[in-house]
């Protein structure tokens, strides 16, 4: 990914500011020479990767603004908005660098009585060759540290249904049991790959029954309990921590992981659907 960074460099991209968090609001630091300037590409780069290119005929500031403070839903046409504040946000809370990048004062084009618009032509020229991973075209690995996007990418159905997701996985991917012990443990990487396949359906937790979905995005699993619609985000470190406890405890109990994760009834939930899915 760095070298995607140098190509946009060589066609004249130049760093214009950066996004920080303070008290967990998101900031905007933006050269005021650029703040106003239209017809720009920009680019976000997450520790010297790049992740996302994007073009404005607004000022620069005011499309920044769309990203600090997006609209409430994306029926209120939103939704690249609220992904890329939520994928800003992830970066930054473990504690990643998040720089703006821009290509601006792009010469015009004429062919006949017809403008050609530069910017909107060289962006999906851009996104094609580079495949920013949150621009969502491809599978390049992913900036965000502790893993890569193509290893939480879903994997086509088996021909038979009876065939479960989890037989895709590679056994690297299992830790094995303490001795005498047949229940298999997860990796981190391995209970993400599930989440993966189970995203969008219906899920309990163990003691108090609560439902919840789940999602993953960039290696960050959200986890959305029905009752509350809240989002609550588990990023991969603490998932290994708690996996950790659990390969040596194999407790189910939340209680015994409350030092380690305020959100263990839901993952210990998901490690025993795995085992049960791995089981099949």
């Amino acid at each position: 990914m760095a070298e995607s960074l140098n190509r946009l460099l060589a066609i004249g991209f130049k760093p214009v500011g950066k996004w920080s968090t303070v008290n967990n609001v998101l900031r905007l630091t933006l050269e005021p020479a650029v703040m106003h300037e239209q017809n720009v590409l920009y680019a976000f780069v997450v520790d010297g990767a790049l992740t996302y290119v994007g073009k404005t005929t607004q000022s620069l500031l005011k499309r920044m603004q769309g990203y600090r403070s997006p609209a409430s839903s994306a029926e209120r046409g939103g939704s690249t908005n609220i992904k890329n504040n939520r994928n800003i946000l992830n970066a930054l809370s473990i504690g990643s660098t998040v720089d703006i990048y821009a290509l601006h004062a792009l010469p015009s084009q004429q062919h006949g009585e017809f403008s050609v618009n530069l910017c909107a032509g060289l962006e999906d020229s851009l996104i094609n060759a580079l495949l920013p991973p949150w621009n969502g075209r491809g599978t390049a690995s992913s900036p965000l540290r502790g893993g890569n996007l193509s290893d939480l990418t879903p994997k086509p159905a088996a021909a038979d249904p009876s065939e479960s997701a989890a037989a895709t996985l590679p056994l690297a991917a299992i830790m094995p049991a303490s001795p005498g012990d047949s229940v298999a443990v997860p990796t981190a990487d391995a209970l993400l790959m599930f989440c993966n396949s189970v995203q969008g359906e219906p899920l309990t937790t163990m003691v108090r029954k609560t439902q919840f979905r789940v999602e993953v995005v960039d290696n960050i699993l959200e986890i959305t309990p029905v009752s509350s619609g809240g989002v609550r985000r588990e990023n991969k470190t603490n998932i290994d921590a708690l996996l950790a406890r659990f390969d040596k405890t194999r407790s189910f109990q939340m209680s015994d992981y409350q030092d380690v994760s305020f959100n263990a009834s839901y993952v210990l939930a998901l490690v025993k659907a795995w085992q049960s899915q791995s089981r099949r």
